[in-house]
């Protein structure tokens, strides 16, 4: 068999790869082996990068965050106003979990299952650093005046807890299937939020 050169990148090929793996089959049918060919390179060159494929899986779903994290720091930096911004972050971290797992649905319940304990691990990271983005906006909101919030990390880590009752491991199939109204919820319960964050008129 001709030997096939290495991509540049090599990590982000076999993340790719394990990407598209785990989306069609899940994590538990998935191989080194699969990895490899999907990705054009030999087997022991994942070991160079990956001890085990629980790593590789993780560093996907590790992905996943990591794209959410960095659709929320463009909106940041467009300017918007703080209102508009948390509504658009707190609707888009929603739909883009729901848009995932609606497609796939089957094999991504099986990667959740088969990791579920160290997801769980890293989910208090993950909050964390989204309540760190939020609070940014929230500050900002407070200087602009807009905002009326005394507890800004508190805050932030309850808008993280009461958007998450909306993400897919909490819908059931039946809403999996129903896009438009999932998105019409999560508008609700933003609106819900941002109504508490406001400066009212004659506030101390």
């Amino acid at each position: 068999m001709p030997r096939v050169a290495a991509p540049p990148d090599v990590r982000t090929a076999i993340l790719e790869a394990a990407t598209g793996l785990m989306e069609r089959y899940g994590y538990t049918k998935m191989t080194i082996d699969d990895i490899a060919h999907e990705a054009g390179i030999g087997k022991a060159t994942i070991y160079g990068y990956f001890e085990k494929k629980q790593d590789v899986a993780l560093a996907v779903i590790d992905g996943y965050h990591a794209r959410v994290q960095a659709r929320w720091r463009e909106i940041v930096a467009q300017g918007k106003a703080p209102d508009v911004s948390l509504r658009e972050m707190l609707v888009g971290r929603v739909m883009y979990a729901f848009d995932n797992a609606s497609k796939y649905r089957q094999s991504l319940d099986d990667s959740l299952a088969a990791l579920r304990t160290l997801v769980l691990s890293r989910r208090g990271r993950y909050n964390q650093e989204d309540t760190e983005i939020i609070e940014s906006v929230i500050l900002e909101g407070n200087r602009l005046g807009l905002f009326d919030v005394k507890e800004t990390n508190e805050t932030a880590a309850a808008m993280i807890t009461c958007t998450s009752g909306l993400m897919p491991y909490s819908l059931s199939s039946k809403e999996l299937t129903q896009r438009g109204e999932v998105e019409r919820m999560t508008q609700n319960v933003v609106s819900l939020i941002l109504d508490g964050l406001y400066l009212r008129a004659g506030a101390d």
